[in-house]
């Protein structure tokens, strides 16, 4: 399955992992006849591509199932080429053999994409409680970013602006959003605090952020 867009391709993972496809393993192809490659090998050797009703009648024998998917790279994240994902259920069969997957449901093994990762929190009770996979920034790149932020507000101010800007072209997913709103009310306040007698001129700190529908 070949999505366009990298925030169509992590829509379509969040839905799997919800469903139970939570082993992974992902790569990248430089071009088209390596990933169709791939993608035949795959499907001979776990079924990837079969219809929803084999699948299904693959769940209730015990077995698992698999599916293939990926996206074409911007060619500023990698000089063109292709990135995939094999993902997997529970279950018997020769996927499970791979020594390769890792378990999304598990710290060491959550699904991951350059600076995203993708984690279940849990739902707010208004929502109807449980718990929602969303994507977050990882660890790591919010501490940097946090860092520069607090780098920003000290040298140069005026730029905080342009900063978030690029940072509200992200794929906005739940997790990310949240992140980003905490990120820009904390610069805001921090920014009034340090310059009463200036203005802020970054985006309003209490209107939600764009919702992109690609990236």
């Amino acid at each position: 399955m070949m999505f366009k867009s990298q925030m169509a391709t992590q829509k379509f993972l969040l839905l799997m992992v919800a469903k139970g496809y939570h082993w992974w393993v992902s790569g990248v192809e430089k071009d088209k006849a390596s990933l169709e490659n791939r993608r035949e090998k795959f499907a001979e050797f776990y079924g990837c591509d079969l219809t929803p009703a084999k699948k299904s009648y693959r769940k209730k024998k015990g077995l698992a199932n698999s599916h293939f998917i990926s996206v074409p790279l911007s060619t500023e994240v990698c000089d063109g080429g292709y990135m995939w994902f094999l993902i997997a259920t529970d279950g018997l069969g020769p996927i499970r053999e791979n020594t390769k997957l890792k378990d999304g449901n598990t710290n060491p093994g959550r699904i991951t994409w350059g600076d995203y990762v993708m984690y279940a929190a849990p739902r707010h009770s208004l929502e109807g409680g449980g718990v929602r996979w969303t994507w977050y920034l990882q660890p790591q790149i919010q501490k940097e970013l946090d860092h520069h932020v607090g780098v920003l507000l000290k040298t140069a101010p005026a730029e905080l602006k342009a900063f978030f800007e690029m940072q509200c072209r992200r794929p906005m997913h739940h997790g990310i959003r949240h992140y980003l709103t905490r990120l820009l009310r904390r610069a805001h306040h921090n920014f009034t605090r340090m310059y009463p007698d200036k203005i802020w001129t970054a985006r309003d700190p209490e209107l939600p952020l764009p919702i992109i529908a690609s990236f």
